[in-house]
């Protein structure tokens, strides 16, 4: 196994009392990438499975992966670094952390040393970089990857490497890797509901909203039939009838939209 992705269990009063959960979107884009790569991809959602943190790093050191990685939003980090800390007691391998809140707050995360490298922003093409790095190239030496922060052993510090361009061509990454979650354990309505994002960015600068930090002021979309691709994969493969768009701006584009 080359690369574990985890989503922590998320304690949100907010999120628990409505009663759903939702796949890990960003998690199967990444696993999709990871795969397209050649490398072996497992994702443990345990904001669904709720396994715990024993059971999720017992899993880990069966499968000995070389990188382990989660994503964290403010509310799930406190969560993610349980996990990490209990991972590296028994897997002393590569640890990888992402999502909102590290992307925003590199620093405090790394004080933890049990964390080895933080994901900034996009995390596609920077995970295939780290696996190719870290796996095929057996290379320690990361300063060369844009868009992550680790702590340098050497000078004792937190580096920052250079912000890693916006993926310009949505449609060059592959659909979200669906099979490596339990897609049917998923539901908020009768019908289920199938997430999928048809761009990304959003031109404003909302005070209370972090996405265009996150993914960019410049709004970027698929082409119509790569939408539709995964539209048909949704209706005729997973038999979803509700499928929610999870765009930042959906409507921002007129056209489109109509």
């Amino acid at each position: 196994m080359d690369v574990i992705l985890i989503n922590p269990y998320d304690e949100n009063a907010v999120k628990n009392g409505l009663g759903f959960i939702t796949p890990p979107l960003n998690l199967m884009y990444l696993a999709s990438s990871l795969e397209g790569a050649s490398f072996s991809v497992k994702i443990i959602d345990d904001d669904l499975l709720q396994m715990g943190y024993h059971k999720v790093s017992q899993i880990a050191a069966k499968l000995n992966p070389q990188i382990i990685a989660l994503t964290a939003t403010t509310s799930t980090i406190k969560t993610a670094m349980k996990y990490i800390k209990l991972i590296k007691k028994v897997l002393p391998n590569v640890s990888v952390i992402g999502g909102p809140h590290p992307t925003f707050m590199p620093n405090e995360v790394l004080k933890d040393p049990l964390v080895d490298v933080v994901v900034l922003g996009e995390g596609e093409e920077t995970m295939v970089h780290l696996a190719r790095n870290y796996i095929d190239k057996g290379n320690q030496d990361i300063s060369n990857i844009p868009g992550i922060a680790y702590n340098d052993p050497e000078q004792g510090n937190i580096k920052v490497t250079q912000p890693r361009p916006l993926i310009e061509d949505l449609d060059s990454l592959p659909l979200p890797a669906r099979h490596l979650v339990p897609f049917d354990s998923y539901g908020v309505s009768k019908d289920q509901s199938g997430g999928m994002i048809t761009s990304r960015g959003c031109v404003f600068s909302c005070g209370y909203c972090s996405s265009s930090l996150i993914m960019g002021k410049k709004f970027r979309s698929r082409s119509p039939p790569n939408v539709v691709d995964e539209i048909e994969e949704l209706y005729y493969h997973y038999k979803i009838r509700d499928i929610a768009f999870m765009d930042d701006t959906f409507l921002l584009n007129k056209k489109k939209s109509l």
